[in-house]
């Protein structure tokens, strides 16, 4: 069964027009931008699908409240996710752990990165890190990748696929994921849209 990965990812920048949008140099300028942004409060739609199914298993709208934080030298960013409308944050991470609430058993989970034995450590990076391991990945990476950004009218639109015999996930750096025996086609897909609004 083929299954291909998408993460959707979108990016308000203020750029200046009449450059060249399909060049390396163009990616750079985007990592500068988003290397401007030192903390930022914005919301996200999640989606969560399972290998063949044709429906997510999970939706839902999240507040992000992004820090970046040199020290973390995963993500290079803490953060703490609520769900929307809560007052009591759902997840956190600050580098050396991560904190799951769950309110409806009065519980939480603390992941602090020594028990289990993963490819990576799977932190759902932040939206502003998450698009910049995307680029500079892009820029970077020996894999077998393609790439090409699509001018409209008010957006630069950046799709990439990766061509490779594993997924390609980000948490932080690319991290590959074991080969799962659910999926026959491990192409990953990655797309963002880039505001030419100035």
């Amino acid at each position: 069964m083929k299954k291909t990965f998408y993460f959707l990812c979108f990016i308000l920048l203020f750029l200046s027009c009449g450059k060249d949008r399909t060049s390396n140099n163009y990616i750079n300028e985007v990592r500068q931008n988003l290397a401007k942004i030192k903390s930022a409060t914005y919301t996200t739609y999640l989606e969560n699908w399972m290998p063949g199914d044709t429906i997510p298993s999970l939706t839902g709208y999240n507040d992000i409240e992004y820090y970046k934080n040199s020290e973390d030298t995963i993500i290079v960013a803490s953060f703490i996710s609520y769900k929307k409308g809560d007052t009591l944050f759902s997840y956190i991470y600050y580098g050396k752990m991560t904190a799951t609430t769950y309110p409806k058993h009065h519980g939480i989970v603390i992941d602090s990165f020594k028990i289990k034995n993963t490819p990576c450590r799977y932190v759902s990076s932040p939206f502003y890190t998450f698009a910049d391991n995307i680029l500079e990945y892009i820029l970077t990476s020996s894999d077998s990748i393609d790439y090409k950004i699509i001018e409209t009218e008010s957006i630069y639109h950046l799709k990439l696929v990766i061509n490779e015999d594993r997924q390609v996930e980000f948490n932080g750096k690319a991290c590959y994921i074991p080969k799962n025996p659910y999926t026959s086609d491990p192409t990953s897909l990655y797309e963002i849209w880039i505001n030419k609004k100035k």
